[in-house]
C-alpha cells in the first residue's frame, strides 16, 4: 500500500467550526473546514468520498477510534460536530477502511481492507439506527481476492467492487456479494498482464457493464506488458472481461499512466485520472485527466498536471458538473506539506482542458493531501483532506464555488 503521507499524531480533540479560508485567486471558491480530525477517539485521516444523507455527511477514517483501526463517522454541515457511530476492532469486524459508503434502504455498505475471518478485509453493512455492524464476507486471501482497495458499487440487488490482490494469479478480482445473503461470486480474475493488474478503483455500471481501472498491468502496440495501467469493462451477467485501453499503448500519444481511481460515465464518454505522467511521451510526471470513448482504442488527454501550482498526483477521480470535471490533486500545488505541497481542488472544462485551482491546501487549519474525490450537494462539494492540521489526521470540508 502507499506509504507517501506523514502518519497521524494524536492531539486534542477539536469540535468548533473552523473559520473559512479563502483561496488564492480572486473569485475563486471558499473552503469551510467543517471537522479536523485529532487521530485519537474521534478517527483520523480520512480515505473516503462523503455521503449527504438527512442532512448530514457520513464517511469513514482509515485510522483513530477507540482501538486505532478507524471508524464509521458522521459530520454535520451546519455545526461541524463530529458523531463515531462505530469503531472497527481490526478483528474479525474488520479493520482500515480505505473508502466510501453507499447507502441503501437505510443500510451503509462499505469495505475494510484489513481484519475479518483473515485478515484481509471484508465487505460490510451498517444500520445507523442501531449503530450495528454486520460482515456480509471475510476475504480468504485466496481465489477469493483480498485487501478490497476501491469503494463499493450498489446495483440490481447487488455489491459490486474490485480487490487488490489475491485471485487465483494474485493480479486482483472484480466481484459481487449478496447483502441478502451475503454470498460472494468472483466474476473476474486478473492475469496480471495485458488485461491488466492491481485494481484499485470502485467500479461503475453502464449497459450491462462494469468499468474500472487497474493501476498496473496493460501491453503496448507490440503486446508487451508495459504495467502503467488499464481502463477495463467486465460483463456483470457473464464475466467476461475487455481490455478497453492500456496506457502507453499509443506510442508518441501523450496519455499518463497508472490509474489509481476509477472512471464516470458522461455522454458516452468515460473520464478519469492518472497517477502519473509518462515522460517519454511528452507528459509531465504528475498525472493527467483524460476521456474514452468505451468502443475506441484511443484515449484523448484533457489536462496534464504540471506539479506546480495547478496540482498534481490525482488519487481520486473526477465529478462532472455540466462541461466541467472536478477533482483533487493529492500532492503538489503549495502550502507547508513538505516539497510535494499540500494538494488542491481543481476545475478542468472538458472541452477546452482549461484548469482553474478553486482552493490550493496549505497543511494548516484546512488540511493537506486529499485523496478521495468530491461530493456535489445542495450548490456545494464536500470532501475530506487525509492529513494537515495540527493532528496530522485530515479534515471534512466545504467548498462553496
Amino acid at each position: 500500500m502507499r506509504n507517501l503521507l506523514p502518519t497521524a499524531i494524536p492531539a486534542s480533540l477539536t469540535l468548533a467550526l473552523v473559520a473559512i479560508i479563502a483561496a488564492p485567486a480572486a473569485g475563486a471558491a471558499k473552503l469551510t473546514t467543517l471537522y479536523q480530525f485529532s487521530g485519537g477517539a474521534d478517527g483520523g485521516n480520512p480515505h473516503c468520498t462523503l455521503v449527504l444523507k438527512n442532512g448530514a455527511l457520513y464517511g469513514t477514517s482509515e485510522t483513530g477510534g477507540s482501538s486505532g483501526d478507524g471508524t464509521v463517522f458522521m459530520v454535520d454541515p451546519g455545526t461541524g460536530a463530529e458523531t463515531v457511530l462505530y469503531n472497527f476492532s481490526g478483528g474479525n469486524d474488520g479493520g482500515t477502511p480505505t473508502a466510501g459508503l453507499v447507502y441503501q434502504k437505510g443500510t451503509f455498505y462499505g469495505i475494510t481492507t484489513a481484519g475479518g475471518t483473515s485478515g484481509v478485509g471484508t465487505v460490510f453493512a451498517f444500520d445507523p439506527a442501531t449503530k450495528k455492524e454486520k460482515v456480509l464476507h471475510s476475504f480468504k486471501g485466496f481465489a477469493d481476492g483480498y485487501t478490497p482497495f476501491g469503494g463499493l458499487l450498489y446495483h440490481g440487488g447487488l455489491l459490486f467492487g474490485t480487490t487488490e490482490s489475491g485471485g487465483t494469479n494474485g493480479s486482483g478480482t472484480v466481484y459481487s456479494v449478496d447483502p441478502a445473503t451475503r454470498a460472494e461470486k468472483v466474476l473476474y480474475v486478473f492475469q496480471g498482464g495485458g488485461d491488466g493488474d492491481q485494481p484499485m478503483s470502485n467500479v461503475i455500471y453502464q449497459d450491462g457493464i462494469l468499468y474500472g481501472t487497474t493501476l498496473n498491468g496493460g501491453h503496448d502496440i507490440h503486446g508487451a506488458v508495459t504495467d502503467r495501467g488499464t481502463v477495463f469493462g467486465v460483463d456483470a451477467a457473464t464475466g467476461a472481461e475487455s481490455s478497453l485501453y492500456s496506457f502507453g499503448e499509443n506510442d508518441g500519444e501523450p496519455d499518463g499512466t497508472n490509474p489509481w481511481a476509477g472512471v464516470i460515465y458522461r455522454g458516452g464518454y468515460l473520464y478519469g485520472t492518472t497517477y502519473y505522467g509518462y515522460n517519454e511521451q511528452g507528459v509531465s510526471y504528475y498525472g493527467t485527466v483524460f476521456k474514452l470513448a468505451p468502443n475506441s482504442t484511443q484515449d484523448t488527454l484533457i489536462y496534464s498536471f504540471k506539479g506546480d501550482a495547478d496540482g498534481g498526483f490525482p488519487f481520486a477521480g473526477v465529478l462532472a458538473r455540466g462541461s466541467d470535471l472536478y477533482g483533487i490533486g493529492s500532492f503538489s500545488g503549495e502550502g507547508n506539506c513538505g516539497g510535494s505541497g499540500c494538494g488542491v481542488v481543481y476545475k478542468v472544462d472538458s472541452r477546452t482542458g482549461k484548469e482553474t485551482v478553486l482552493h490550493s491546501f496549505t497543511g494548516n487549519g484546512d488540511g493537506g493531501n486529499p485523496e478521495a474525490g468530491l461530493l456535489y450537494a445542495n450548490g456545494a462539494f464536500y470532501g475530506t483532506t487525509f492529513d494537515g492540521t495540527t493532528s496530522n489526521a485530515g479534515t471534512v470540508f466545504m467548498l462553496t464555488p
